[in-house]
């Protein structure tokens, strides 16, 4: 199965996890339509998360990231350059994310590779330099730092600041902010979005689990993965610069909940589009519902 097959079924994965039990069904045949095949892997992928009892308790993505890295050897104890790699600190269909030891400068970082599968693919290594060329030309206290890119003969990395703390996503899991607190959180937010939007770059996949939030309550964006580069103006580039965009045709980037009505109709996005996103977190940290 192709990388953008498991991109599809997450996509339709997530959307249909975001609704309630009793309106799965219709959201799946609605955005199934006739492809049997997609209906047969997410509904697989809904039951396997069921026999776990635990998929409502989970990111969306590892359901399908589980099945692809049950076999990918363990990273642990191996260095990478002067990087000691110590834990796994999560994984999903885009990459594999671990904490490691900075053995020159004695310091802790992150090192996100591209999961086995996707070493092969071209477009996806383009797209893994993309994000940290994007995130390395931000300089915010509320932005994760990216310190290198390392592409060894087998595995292509960046290597980032760790962060200490908890995804917004876990930290709303089960229950609502008060709203003195969310207010500080999404603020933190727009303000890292202004330092993007400012050098030109959209986010287009702004949720709480790409939101972390240190015991001291600091905000840092992460995953710039499907960053968008645009005119100052926010103007989409030409067609000819948009090759730089590593973009595949069909691609619709984002996470269906928080995506803005012009990104889920595929429409040519702002910085718009990631505000709409930091007010459906803003609903959601205070009412504990998305709408």
């Amino acid at each position: 199965m192709t990388p953008e097959r498991w991109q599809q079924i997450d996509r339709v994965l997530e959307g249909v996890l975001a609704r309630p039990e009793a309106e799965r069904i219709a959201v799946l045949e609605q955005a199934c339509g006739c492809d049997r095949a997609l209906r047969q892997e997410v509904e697989s992928l809904i039951r396997f998360r069921e026999r776990a009892d635990s998929f409502l308790e989970v990111p969306v993505v590892q359901a399908f990231a589980e099945l692809l890295l049950e076999e990918a050897d363990s990273m642990i104890g191996l260095f990478i350059g002067p990087y000691k790699v110590e834990a796994q600190l999560g994984f999903g269909g885009m990459g594999e994310v671990y904490l490691a030891e900075d053995t020159t400068l004695d310091r802790k970082v992150a090192i996100k590779f591209l999961p086995s599968y996707l070493e092969a693919d071209e477009l996806a290594k383009k797209r893994l330099i993309r994000e940290a060329k994007a995130v390395a030309k931000l300089d915010h206290p509320n932005i994760c730092a990216v310190y290198e890119v390392r592409e060894e003969t087998d595995r292509s990395s960046i290597v980032m600041q760790y962060v200490p703390g908890e995804t917004l996503a876990d930290k709303i899991k089960d229950h609502r902010l008060p709203v003195r607190e969310a207010l500080d959180i999404c603020v933190q937010v727009v303000e890292a979005l202004d330092e993007a939007h400012s050098q030109g770059i959209i986010h287009r996949d702004i949720k709480p689990g790409n939101i972390m939030v240190t015991p001291r309550g600091q905000v840092k964006v992460l995953d710039f993965g499907l960053a968008k580069i645009v005119e100052l103006a926010g103007v989409e580039q030409s067609d000819a610069k948009r090759q730089s965009l590593l973009s595949r045709p069909g691609d619709r980037p984002g996470t269906p909940p928080y995506m803005s009505p012009e990104q889920a109709k595929r429409s040519p996005v702002d910085a718009r589009s990631d505000l709409f996103a930091v007010g459906v977190i803003l609903y959601e940290c205070i009412t504990g519902q998305r709408r």
